[in-house]
């Protein structure tokens, strides 16, 4: 019976044990729930003798955020009001090399340290946060391990659930790459706009020397201009004393040769055999070719009618020495001339381009039309002859063809007028002369 009750007395006493264990456990349990209850984490629901945890709405909402946090790309920490860090994501643990476990209760300094480049005011951010709850801007943050980088941060003021402030959340993105962009854009700007200065000064002084370069061969032009013009000038002055000494001694001269020689024919005409008569038309022949000539350098009616008479009849007796008929029209002059210079170059532009038809154009019909208007002058001389290229006749002054065509050209220019020549191979040849008034 004894050793009965020694083995009952054993078991009973495991069993109390046991049972000594899991009201342990459970009496754990109870007071781990109840400090949660107590520090409001959970809330509790009795049923009868049983007591259930339930996890708060605000717990879950937490934990929620959190969870997004952790998934954000960019920095997120928070500090409370003695600037302790209380949270810290992973993506800043990256960042500033650090562990969230061993960086929270710290302050928020041992994290990194700022600088404020480009004159940045640093107490900007305490003023806007206190002023606006907030602060947006930019500055560079420092690591532990002495890294570097451009920090946009927005730090907004958080308030508890009674409206206190309970501390700082700052959302932190790292700009360096756009930095180094702009920075990037900005040297290429520059570098463009020196190189836009240095072109910008490089085409003034280029600029300039061209407009010095112009001013120069203007003046040259106005000095060939103007010996060009005295030649001329002297040109017709020596053609005037030309056709004088002509007119008035050859010219004499052979008249009195014309008038010695009919004489003779109140001698013996047998004796002469017909040589008198011979020499009569010789000296009749000279005597038209002297005065030809000497009316041709200088016509008298240029001086004393003007330009339409003088041209007229230039034309007429061209006409008959040459025997090629021809047409003049005039219209728009009265009584008013136009200047002695523009006359003179007019008629030996007509002189010339007559005297080109002759011994080049091989035409039989030439019409000649002088015109006055309100605003200008002009003269036509058109021929029905042969015609020619005119890209194959230069009217450059080292050329020795086309003198007449440049002498017509030069003359223009003298007086500012346009000169046009139009010609083509069996369809004749037209100038055009246009003075401006």
């Amino acid at each position: 019976m004894r050793n009965g009750a020694n083995v009952r007395t054993s078991e009973d006493l495991s069993s109390l044990r046991e049972e000594n264990s899991d009201l342990r456990r459970r009496l754990a349990e109870a007071e781990e729930t109840l400090d949660a209850i107590r520090s409001g984490e959970v809330d509790a629901l009795v049923i009868g003798d049983q007591i259930y945890s339930l996890e708060s709405a605000v717990t879950a909402s937490n934990r929620f955020r959190g969870d997004i946090l952790d998934q954000v790309s960019d920095i997120v920490i928070a500090v409370d009001t003695d600037d302790r860090l209380i949270y810290v994501n992973p993506a800043a643990e990256a960042k500033y090399n650090v562990q969230a476990s061993e960086m929270l209760g710290s302050k928020h300094s041992s994290l990194f340290q700022t600088e404020w480049p480009n004159g940045s005011d640093p107490l900007e951010p305490p003023a806007s946060i206190e002023t606006n709850g907030f602060w947006h801007g930019e500055n560079v943050h420092v690591s532990s391990d002495g890294t570097k980088f451009y920090a946009e941060s927005m730090i907004t003021k958080v308030r508890n659930l009674d409206g206190a402030h309970a501390g700082l959340l700052s959302v932190i993105r790292d700009v360096s790459d756009r930095k180094r962009a702009e920075a990037e854009l900005r040297e290429a700007n520059e570098l463009l706009e020196s190189k836009v200065t240095e072109r910008t000064r490089e085409l003034t002084e280029t600029n300039e020397s061209l407009r010095n370069e112009m001013d120069a061969r203007a003046e040259v032009e106005k000095q060939r201009t103007g010996l060009l013009q005295r030649i001329v000038t002297s040109q017709e002055d020596e053609r005037q004393r030309i056709a004088r000494d002509i007119h008035d001694q050859l010219g004499q001269r052979v008249t009195a040769l014309r008038l010695q020689i009919a004489s003779f024919k109140d001698a013996d005409p047998e004796k002469f055999d017909g040589h008198i008569e011979l020499l009569m038309r010789t000296a009749l022949r000279l005597d038209s070719e002297i005065s030809f000539l000497a009316w041709e350098l200088r016509p008298a009616a240029l001086d004393d009618l003007g330009l339409p008479d003088a041209a007229k009849a230039f034309l007429d007796e061209w006409s008959h020495n040459y025997k090629i008929s021809s047409d003049f029209r005039l219209r728009g002059f009265g009584k008013s001339r136009i200047s002695n210079d523009a006359e003179t170059h007019f008629y030996r532009i007509l002189q010339e381009a007559l005297n080109n038809i002759a011994r080049h154009a091989e035409a039989t019909m030439v019409n000649v039309l002088l015109t006055r208007g309100p605003k200008d002058v002009c003269l036509i001389v058109e021929d029905n002859g042969k015609g020619f290229d005119l890209s194959s006749v230069s009217t450059t002054p080292d050329s020795r063809r086309g003198m007449g065509l440049l002498s017509m050209k030069e003359r223009a220019t003298l007086i500012g007028a346009e000169f046009e020549l139009e010609s083509k191979a069996k369809l004749g040849t037209t100038v055009f002369v246009r003075l401006p008034l």
